[in-house]
């Protein structure tokens, strides 16, 4: 059997099975999209940020319990959160969804979009 292509990126896949083990249907959830960026939450699980690392959940896990996750990583309680911050920093993606203070972004010194002449 062969995996998916090397450039197809990372993928979850899910599958379900009837109460009888019968495989009713596979689905695959690529990659996170660029578009999607500024959409996330503050803080994300363990698999999402693993995801989007290109890390599966199994690596991801053992990288937290080893203290080796590549972005900064905190327990809450038993559960791990992953700023969603440091995983944009981390991939260069920071501007995307946390445009610069005081404007759109464009370099501008100031809001020019009220229609001041």
């Amino acid at each position: 059997m062969r995996g998916a292509p090397h450039h197809a990126g990372p993928r979850t896949a899910s599958v379900q099975v009837t109460d009888g083990g019968e495989v009713v249907g596979v689905g695959v959830k690529p990659s996170l999209r660029l578009d999607e960026v500024g959409s996330l939450p503050v803080v994300l699980d363990p698999v999402t940020a693993g995801r989007m690392l290109g890390l599966g959940r199994t690596t991801a896990y053992r990288l937290l319990r080893e203290g080796a996750f590549p972005v900064p990583a905190h327990k809450v309680g038993k559960a791990w959160v992953v700023p969603t911050a440091g995983v944009l920093a981390h991939l260069g993606l920071d501007h995307l969804a946390f445009p610069p203070r005081g404007g759109c972004g464009c370099g501008a010194r100031g809001d020019h979009t009220k229609g001041e002449k």
